[in-house]
């Protein structure tokens, strides 16, 4: 069993959100429903000025409006994020985003303590793990995510250590399921 204590700065939890929307079905269908909300509203419209305009001057402005709302897709939904998450820091009248968050890895699941509250995740439940540089990422298949700081570790051959028990308790419980099939 592995345990570490630290805290997630702001800057921690954007990075992770932005890490959801990459790696996580969830992310992935968030960011793909915005997209097609927004191509409906941008059809209707384009659809409005064709009625009265060039046809294919108003489906090249489409395509290109398209175009930008698929690149700014991720943008749009960090932004809401930002929003929501100082909302949520305004109000946060047990100070929870102060305390540290304990997380603890065991062959049977990841289980991650904030205060009073505490997750239990399984570990058929981690969709994905990285990193980057100054963090390490646990995605899940629900709405909970972890963004480890690597300075909680020692050394890097401590990191190590928890990346290669992190990926083998995934794969064991991995492996169990296509067993029990």
């Amino acid at each position: 069993m592995m345990k570490f204590a630290y805290h997630n700065s702001v800057d921690d939890l954007i990075a992770l959100q932005r890490c959801m929307l990459r790696h996580s079905a969830f992310g992935q269908k968030l960011m793909l429903h915005r997209f097609i909300m927004v191509e409906v509203v941008l059809a209707f419209i384009c659809g409005m000025f064709a009625i009265n305009g060039n046809p294919f001057k108003v489906l090249l402005a489409f395509a290109a409006l398209s175009v930008l709302a698929w690149h700014f897709r991720e943008r749009s939904v960090i932004q809401q994020f930002k929003r929501d998450f100082k909302r949520e820091l305004r109000k946060d009248e047990d100070n929870s985003f102060a305390k540290p968050r304990i997380l603890q890895i065991s062959p049977q699941h990841l289980a991650v303590s904030t205060g009073n509250h505490h997750q239990t995740h399984p570990w058929r439940t981690v969709e994905w793990t990285g990193q980057d540089d100054r963090r390490l990422y646990i995605i899940t298949t629900g709405v909970l995510h972890y963004a480890v700081p690597k300075s909680v570790f020692k050394d890097p051959e401590e990191m190590q250590s928890f990346l290669k028990r992190v990926d083998t308790y995934r794969d064991d419980a991995a492996g169990s399921l296509r067993a029990a099939d």
